[in-house]
C-alpha cells in the first residue's frame, strides 16, 4: 500500500483490486492502449499461423502423414481460439473509454470493475489462458521433436514469436503504467460535479459566521486569513478553503477533503474518515 493513501471503508466493502481504487484513470488508459497495442501483433501472428497451415495443407494433399495431420489440427485449435477475441477486445476498449469519461474516480472504479466482470472480458481471459497452455505445449512438443517433420521447426519459430510478443506486451504495460502514474492528468472530480457537491461563497466578514460557521476564518491549505471578496469553497463536510487553493487538488489529484477525507461526488454517502486517513 502507498503511504498516506488509506482506502475508505465504503471502497473496501467491495472485493476489487487495490490498484483499481488508487489509480482508476491510469488503469483505464492502460487497458485501452494495451488492447490496441497488443491486437495488431497478435493478428499478424494469427495470419502467420494460417500461412503455416496452408503450407502444411499442401503437403497433406501430396502425401498424408499422421504427424503432419496432427500438426494441422493442432494449429487449427489456435486459429479457432482467436476468432471471437477481436470483438471482445474492441468491446472492452469501448467500455474502458466510457469509464474514463466518468465524472469521479469512484465512478471510474465502479465502471472498471463492472467491465472486468462482464462475460466477454471473462471469456477473453479464459481464452488467453487456454492459448498460453497451447503455446507452452507447442514449445515442449517441438523441443522434444516427438514427431520428426520439417513443420515442427517452423512451428517452433512461430511459438517463439508468440512468446516474444507476450513478453513485449508485459514490458510495455509496465512502462506505460509507470508513465501514466507520473504524468499530469486530472485524477479528481469534474468541474461540473465539483460545483454540484460544494458551494462557492464570496467572503464578507460580517456574514462569515452565518455562511462558514464558527470555524477558524482561514484557509487550511495556504494558512492565510480570508479577506473581503475572497472566493471560498465550502464542502458538504463543512470544511472550507480558498477556491484557488482547493480546486486544483479536487480536480487534478483527489476528490477528497484534505482534512477529513470526505469524498465529493461519490454515489455512496460518505462521512469523515478516521483521523489517520490522509
Amino acid at each position: 500500500k502507498l503511504v498516506g493513501m488509506e482506502v475508505p471503508e465504503e471502497e473496501r466493502r467491495v472485493d476489487i483490486p487495490d490498484i483499481f481504487v488508487r489509480h482508476p484513470h491510469e488503469i483505464c488508459k492502460l487497458y485501452g492502449y494495451m488492447i490496441i497495442f497488443g491486437m495488431w501483433p497478435t493478428l499478424m501472428l494469427v495470419l502467420h499461423n494460417a500461412y503455416l497451415m496452408a503450407d502444411l495443407l499442401g503437403c497433406l494433399h501430396r502425401h498424408c502423414i499422421p504427424q503432419e495431420r496432427f500438426w494441422f489440427f493442432w494449429c487449427l485449435i489456435r486459429l479457432v481460439m482467436v476468432i471471437p477475441r477481436p470483438f471482445w477486445w474492441l468491446r472492452a476498449r469501448d467500455a474502458y473509454e466510457s469509464a474514463l469519461r466518468a465524472p469521479s474516480p469512484q465512478e471510474i472504479t465502479r465502471r472498471l470493475v463492472q467491465t472486468q466482470r462482464t462475460w466477454w472480458v471473462r471469456m477473453n481471459h479464459r481464452f488467453g489462458t487456454i492459448f498460453t497452455v497451447w503455446l507452452m505445449l507447442s514449445l515442449v512438443l517441438c523441443y522434444l521433436d516427438l514427431f520428426s517433420c520439417t513443420f515442427s521447426k517452423a512451428l517452433w519459430t512461430h511459438c517463439l514469436m508468440n512468446l516474444a510478443n507476450q513478453l513485449l506486451q508485459r514490458l510495455v504495460s509496465v512502462l506505460l503504467l509507470l508513465y501514466f502514474t507520473s504524468s499530469e492528468m486530472n485524477r479528481g472530480l469534474s468541474e461540473h460535479l465539483l460545483n454540484q457537491h460544494s458551494e462557492v461563497i464570496v467572503f464578507e466578514e460580517s456574514k462569515a459566521a452565518a455562511t462558514l460557521g464558527e470555524r477558524t476564518m482561514e484557509c487550511s491549505i495556504c494558512f492565510m486569513k480570508y479577506e473581503k471578496g475572497d472566493q471560498i469553497r465550502r464542502i458538504r463536510c463543512s470544511h472550507h478553503y480558498h477556491k484557488r487553493c482547493i480546486d486544483p487538488w479536487l480536480v487534478q489529484y483527489r476528490n477528497r477533503c484534505p482534512l477529513c477525507n470526505y469524498v465529493l461526488g461519490s454515489q455512496e454517502p460518505s462521512g469523515p474518515a478516521s483521523p489517520g486517513a490522509g
